[in-house]
């Protein structure tokens, strides 16, 4: 075996920057994440955008993604986010909001970049002369508190290593866990090995995402309602 370093970079296709039409088609649930700089632990989540009108080499669509705190406080990024993009605010009554409902509509993304990364630094709604091509990629949904072991499989490995950090992941299959039996003898015995658990011992459960904000649980997937067809000019029902 070699160990060879090389100073290329990777062949990965950022999205092109300016404003873009983007259609939401996923939303995954990345568990309770531990910030270093900030010193907390939050439940997150991520959006997922799908570029209809940029295609990468291979002809398939770009895709932009925005990780988010799951959180509607008045000053929260998605609050905030949301609200810009349907071009007003959340009145009381609206509250609490079930995330999954922005799946399959289409906004104005405006991208920038900023070394090896894009950021999705504005979102908008759509204006009334413009009109969002038909959804390319399926929709997916993955939800820690309901887990399904074969959308997990279909996510990046990146997105794995980060989900299977949060506590929520890790109790999950401490709970599945059973420990063998001792066999019944004369001697002590040494207690069973331990599940390993790979969280940082300042993880701090904030609680499932039910408790910590009951209406943005994620259910299975679904798609979008059939009276919105994304044409710009059509009211988002949310």
């Amino acid at each position: 075996m070699t160990f060879t370093a090389q100073n290329k970079k990777t062949d990965f296709e950022h999205p092109p920057e300016g404003t873009q039409i983007g259609r939401c088609f996923r939303l995954i649930d990345l568990g309770t994440q531990f910030s270093r700089y900030w010193g907390n632990a939050k439940r997150k989540i991520l959006i997922v955008w799908e570029l209809p009108e940029c295609a990468m080499k291979d002809g398939r669509p770009f895709s932009a993604s925005k990780r988010y705190t799951l959180s509607f406080m008045e000053n929260s990024t998605l609050r905030q986010d949301l609200q810009s993009w349907r071009g007003r605010v959340y009145t009381e009554q609206e509250i609490p909001f079930d995330v999954q409902k922005i799946l399959g509509h289409a906004c104005l993304l405006n991208i920038t970049r900023n070394g090896d990364y894009s950021n999705i630094m504005a979102i908008m709604a759509l204006q009334k002369n413009i009109q969002c091509p038909p959804q390319i990629n399926p929709t997916l949904v993955f939800d820690l508190d309901n887990f399904n072991q074969q959308i997990f499989d279909s996510l990046s490995d990146g997105l794995k290593t980060t989900i299977a950090l949060s506590p929520e992941y890790q109790k999950l299959f401490a709970a599945a866990y059973q420990p063998p039996r001792a066999p019944v003898i004369n001697r002590p015995l040494a207690p069973p090995p331990l599940l390993p658990i790979a969280a940082p011992s300042t993880f701090k459960p904030v609680g499932t995402l039910a408790n910590q904000y009951p209406g943005a649980l994620m259910r299975p997937s679904v798609q979008p309602p059939s009276d919105f067809s994304g044409e710009a000019g059509d009211d988002i029902p949310w």
